[in-house]
């Protein structure tokens, strides 16, 4: 009778290679999933600080008459980054209409508020170009754009007035 050797246990080199390959690919898909995913929340919450500067314009607007506040003057000071963020001044309590959260995102390196054809320093990753009638009455918009990019600009209008060119689609 033959004996046949005894077969050594352990695991085949190709086996390991094979498990490390599929390893490397989950880790790569769940990476890119999970840098979209704090994408598209920052990005949110740079269209919801556009719909409370909005919100802030169209508050503004009631207390004067149907006037959009213009950036650089008495109504909304920009003599500094952290005047521009906070929005519109209420000329009759001092205090900014805009508040809450959206004053966050306006005061880190999320969004900044600029003027038609402005631009926002970098780290700021996104824009949000505002655009009013000035000092008559009539509408105000904001154009939400990502300075990498990675997201077409969109728009959130009030009023009646013209949606600036390269605006996107609504938010």
């Amino acid at each position: 009778m033959r004996v046949l050797p005894a077969r050594e246990s352990g695991v085949a080199l190709i086996e390991v290679v094979i498990v490390l390959i599929i390893s490397a690919t989950m880790m790569a898909v769940a990476m890119s999933s999970r840098e979209s995913n704090g994408t598209s929340a920052t990005r949110a919450g740079a269209i919801s600080a556009a719909r409370a500067l909005g919100d802030a314009v169209n508050d503004f607007r009631k207390d004067h008459g149907g006037r959009s506040p213009a950036l650089g003057t008495a109504d909304w000071p920009t003599g500094t980054v952290a005047q521009r963020n906070r929005g519109p001044i209420n000329t009759y309590t001092g205090r900014p209409y805009l508040r809450g959260k959206a004053l966050d995102v306006l005061s880190s390196d999320i969004a900044r508020v600029v003027g038609p054809g402005g631009t926002a320093p970098d780290p700021v990753r996104f824009v949000l170009q505002l655009s009013t009638a000035g000092g008559r009455p009539g509408g105000w918009a904001i154009v939400v754009r990502d300075k990498r990019a990675k997201a077409p600009p969109c728009h959130i209008t009030g009023g009646a007035i013209a949606i600036p060119s390269g605006a996107g689609t609504p938010c």
